[in-house]
């Protein structure tokens, strides 16, 4: 639903602390890839069907969003090499409807590259 907010949570693993949270314009974000060689993280945010890329606050950045593409985003994987994500999703709600949708998005601009059909049930 628009104007919906959630958060995603930032501990420090070593001390187990808080230390912050990343808001999104989603109350169900779903999965989430970061950039290991940059300050990107890309999140699906499953109730509004968007891809959302945010930026560390050191880096200057805030939370943008690549791509409304379709429906139901639920996992997600960074190819962070070539500059692309894998996103799992279904065509209706329920964690075994088939076939589901396999997104290929490129990471720098968010355009689909292609959309396959996959198995209902991605993780």
């Amino acid at each position: 639903m628009p104007g919906s907010k959630g958060s995603i949570d930032i501990v420090d693993t070593r001390s187990g602390s808080y230390v912050g949270s990343i808001t999104v314009d989603d109350s169900d974000p779903a999965g989430l890839a970061p950039d290991p060689r940059t300050s990107k993280m890309y999140v699906v945010l499953g109730l509004t069907s968007r891809v959302a890329v945010t930026r560390s606050q050191e880096a200057g950045g805030s939370d943008y969003v690549a791509n409304h593409w379709g429906p139901l985003p639920h996992a997600l994987a960074l190819d962070a090499v070539h500059q692309r994500l894998f996103v799992g999703s279904r065509i209706k709600k329920g964690h075994i409807y088939k076939p589901g949708k396999m997104i290929i998005m490129d990471a720098t601009n968010g355009k689909v590259i292609d959309a396959v059909d996959s198995e209902g049930r991605s993780r």
